[in-house]
């Protein structure tokens, strides 16, 4: 079973068309035994996300309320959320001593690194569409891919 960390770049593109929509939509569609994590910030990142999108004139009203109606139907059922704790915090408040990143970037990251702890570490695929993220994230130890750049080797 493959566990993939999906940030809010990517979850974006499983509901808006964007680069590298296809790719993520693709591994998505492929064997049932993969599992998606998300952090529960993702909820507030995507509403975010989605809100802009409308304000640009890119989106309708109709269709942002259906996007966020969908996710909030994929919750817990696609996408298995990764709770915001305190050692997730900790985690993205030392992140940010050592590398470049937006603090809510930090806490994507931190999240998904929290999934290799114990008492079940896993060694997820991080994946993102933000390179300063991603850089991040390979130098924290973790695998990674841009679903916007490339398929997944």
């Amino acid at each position: 079973m493959a566990v993939l960390y999906l940030d809010t770049s990517v979850l974006v593109k499983l509901y808006v068309s964007e680069p590298g929509s296809d790719r993520i939509m693709r591994f998505m569609l492929g064997p049932a035994t993969h599992r998606f994590v998300v952090s529960t910030l993702t909820r507030v990142e995507f509403r975010g996300a989605v809100r802009r999108l409308q304000r640009e004139g890119l989106v309708g009203r109709p269709l942002a309320d259906e996007l966020l109606d969908r996710l909030a139907k994929h919750w817990g059922r696609v996408y298995t959320p990764q709770p915001l704790t305190e050692v997730v915090l900790s985690h993205a408040a030392s992140l940010l001593d050592r590398h470049p990143l937006r603090s809510l970037d930090a806490v994507q990251l931190a999240s998904c690194l929290v999934l290799q702890m114990p008492p079940r570490p896993v060694h997820p695929l991080f994946v993102s569409s933000d390179d300063q993220l991603l850089k991040a994230a390979a130098t924290e130890g973790l695998r990674v891919w841009n679903p916007a750049t490339s398929d997944l080797k």
